[in-house]
C-alpha cells in the first residue's frame, strides 16, 4: 500500500491511496482512491517492469 498525494489544477492537494498485487516479478495489479473522492469509483492500474535494453534509444 502506497500514499500519495498531488496539486491539482485547482491548486487543491488530493490524497489517495494505491494497493497493489504482485501478479509475477515483472507485473503488479493495482486500485487506487482519493480521500474526497466518489467511493463508488476506483481506479486501477497495471504496472510493467522496464527492461533498459528494450527501451535504449538510437
Amino acid at each position: 500500500m502506497i500514499n500519495f498525494n498531488y496539486m491539482g489544477e485547482d491548486n487543491t492537494l488530493y490524497k489517495g491511496v494505491v494497493v497493489y498485487r504482485c501478479i509475477t516479478k515483472d507485473i503488479l495489479d493495482g486500485f487506487w482512491s482519493e480521500k474526497h473522492g466518489n467511493s463508488l469509483c476506483l481506479g486501477e492500474e497495471r504496472c510493467f517492469r522496464v527492461n533498459d535494453e528494450q527501451n535504449k534509444f538510437d
